[in-house]
């Protein structure tokens, strides 16, 4: 403790605090008063502290050698309390096995980059061994909105409902008769998109979407039974994830979309998804792209035998 620059905002270290740090957090929050850039690492591990609040004051870390930050077996622990944490320069951060984690309450979080290579991303593994451990919308969006965050491994619960028009709580269905003029501003749903049953033809109306964000194992976005719909581009959609790979569906549409790779194709380019999304009928693209061929070809060799008796009767004739 006397060896620690309390005085300094700015610390390198590589930081450790486990079960054989003996501080109480009064004063682990009196020793970290100071510290707002972090350069090491960061480990909270086997503590029997009830938050992490002591470090509340950190607005940034950067890890050296291609470490993470890593809070896990915390028994104790109920929060991170990172309140002024807004830029991650790590290879990831990890919270897990903390046994009576209710939530994270870190509300700022902004920048996230790898050290070692900028083309990677920010590994974010988040989750508790408490069933009512939750994070918030905001803390979702967060993430979200960060292209570098890896968000598929967060597994919580949302906290609570928002409120506003721009972002929207839980699932949101359109049907043939709902008034699609009050989906022209939203920007986040934080629940599950179903579109079932329309006559329409795009999604024109979602102007402003941009993110979907589901934690559940359910798909992001469900398109189903709408028989005139030609186009599946989302105007300015960037991002969407799930606990399940069927994050992106479209089930007995308009069929001329139903059979076109190329719409597949370019729907996982633009939204960066996995190789088993998005789905038409259960297909991934791989699979429409296959059948396609199947059926060129076959047309291909139908084409190929129509011509025999003609070149027999010319032979014949000859």
């Amino acid at each position: 403790m006397e060896q620690f620059p309390k005085t300094c905002s700015t610390v390198c270290s590589e930081l450790l605090i486990n079960e054989n740090c003996d501080l109480s957090e009064d004063q682990l929050t009196s020793l970290f008063s100071n510290m707002k850039k972090l350069i090491g690492s960061l480990t909270v591990i086997s503590t029997k502290y009830t938050s992490g609040k002591f470090l509340s004051g950190m607005e940034s870390i950067e890890c050296v050698d291609g470490s993470e930050i890593m809070w896990i077996l915390n028994n104790q622990m109920l929060e991170l309390g990172l309140v002024k944490l807004t830029t991650i320069n790590c290879k990831g951060i990890t919270v897990t096995g903390n046994k009576r984690l209710e939530k994270l309450n870190m509300p700022n979080i902004k920048n996230m980059t790898h050290p070692t290579n900028s083309n990677k991303k920010v590994g974010v593994s988040i989750s508790s061994d408490l069933p009512s451990f939750c994070i918030t919308t905001q803390e979702m969006y967060n993430f979200m909105i960060i292209d570098t965050a890896e968000v598929d491994y967060i597994f919580a619960k949302y906290c609570s409902p928002v409120t506003g028009g721009t972002h929207l709580f839980g699932s949101v269905e359109i049907g043939p008769n709902d008034y699609l003029e009050s989906m022209k501003s939203v920007e986040t749903i934080f629940g599950s998109l179903v579109i079932r049953g329309t006559d329409l033809t795009d999604f024109g109306f979602l102007e402003n979407l941009r993110y979907v964000a589901q934690l559940e194992h359910k798909p992001a976005i469900l398109i189903e039974n709408n028989s005139k719909l030609t186009n599946v581009t989302f105007p300015n959609l960037k991002r969407i994830r799930s606990h399940t790979a069927d994050v992106l569906k479209f089930d007995l549409n308009n069929r001329e979309i139903s059979t076109n790779s190329s719409l597949c194709y370019e729907l996982r380019k633009s939204l960066s998804l996995s190789d088993f999304a998005p789905t038409f009928d259960g297909f991934a693209c791989e699979i429409l792209e296959f059948m396609e061929k199947q059926v060129k070809d076959t047309k291909n060799d139908a084409g190929s035998l129509s011509l025999i008796p003609a070149v027999i009767f010319l032979f014949l004739k000859l």
